[in-house]
C-alpha cells in the first residue's frame, strides 16, 4: 500500500471534517478539504484524488452530480467515487448507485471504522492501478 493516497472530501459540515481528519491520522493518507460544489470541482482537477467522499445534500448540486462531474474531470487517475451522508432513505441510495458511485456510506460511522474502510477503499486503488499498468505494458 502506498502513502499516497489523496482523499478528497465535499461537505460542508465541520463534524465530518473532523472525524475524516482524525481517520487521516490514523490510516495515514493526504486528505483535502472542500465545503461546497465549485469548490470540489476545482479540487477533482487540481489534485486528482483517488478517493472522493461527497455529502448528498450540497448547496449548488447534490453529490451525486458533484461525483460523475468529478469522474469527467479527472485524468491520470481512476477514483472511487462514495457518497458520505446523513440522508437514509433507499431511493436516494438506489439513484446514487444507479448514477455510477461506487459506495454508499451513511455518517454513523466512527473515526476507526472510517480509517478501515478507507484503507480498503486504497486497496481496490491499488488493484486498479496495478491492472491498468498490466494493460499499458501489454500495448
Amino acid at each position: 500500500m502506498t502513502n499516497s493516497l489523496r482523499v478528497l472530501l465535499v461537505d460542508p459540515s465541520d463534524e465530518s471534517y473532523k472525524t475524516f481528519s482524525e481517520a487521516a491520522r490514523v490510516a495515514g493518507f493526504e486528505l483535502v478539504y472542500a465545503t461546497s460544489y465549485s469548490e470540489g470541482i476545482s479540487l477533482c482537477e487540481k489534485i486528482q484524488p483517488q478517493i472522493i467522499f461527497s455529502e448528498l445534500v450540497l448547496e449548488e448540486s447534490d453529490g451525486v452530480d458533484l461525483l460523475m462531474t468529478a469522474r469527467n474531470h479527472i485524468e491520470k487517475v481512476e477514483s472511487i467515487l462514495v457518497i458520505y451522508t446523513k440522508v437514509q432513505d433507499q431511493y436516494s441510495e438506489v439513484a446514487a448507485f444507479n448514477a455510477g458511485v461506487d459506495d454508499y456510506l451513511r455518517k454513523a460511522y466512527s473515526t476507526q471504522l472510517l480509517a478501515s474502510k478507507i484503507k480498503a477503499l486504497q486497496r481496490r486503488v491499488d488493484r486498479i492501478n496495478g491492472q491498468n499498468q498490466e494493460l499499458g505494458n501489454a500495448c
